[in-house]
């Protein structure tokens, strides 16, 4: 579980959603999502990576599985959020599998298989990243 405590550098400095209440949660994200995009790290890839981290982190937060994300993240609200059109949405969830880092499970859940690989592309755009 270390691995879901560890945060994408980006994020770095701002405030955590360790520290502020849980209703503050989602204006932690939309602070999130748009400092990466206005520092210029408009990657798709990026941006779902860190979501899925975030909602990982809350979920070990709370007491639950931080590999199990419960959440059905193919719908227009979570889009909007990642400013994804559903179908980008879609295929980069589908990429992740591919990449083994996510798969579905038999409950209509998202499984993270591989934590360390989520938070290398949320770290992609990091000088010190690939």
């Amino acid at each position: 579980m270390d691995m879901i405590d560890t945060e994408p550098q980006v994020f770095r400095g701002l405030p955590s959603e360790n520290t502020e209440p849980a209703s503050q949660l989602p204006a932690i994200f939309s602070a999130r999502r748009d400092l990466a995009v206005a520092q210029g790290l408009n990657r798709p890839m990026v941006r779902l990576a860190s979501f899925l981290l975030f909602l990982s982190r809350d979920n070990a937060r709370s007491g639950l599985d931080g590999t199990t994300i419960a959440d059905d993240l193919r719908c227009g609200v979570i889009a909007e959020l990642l400013k994804l059109s559903l179908p980008e949405l879609e295929a980069h969830l589908v990429a992740l599998h591919k990449q083994g880092l996510i798969r579905p499970t038999v409950t209509g859940r998202l499984h993270i298989t591989d934590i360390a690989g989520l938070e290398r592309i949320a770290d992609e755009h990091s000088p010190s990243g690939a």
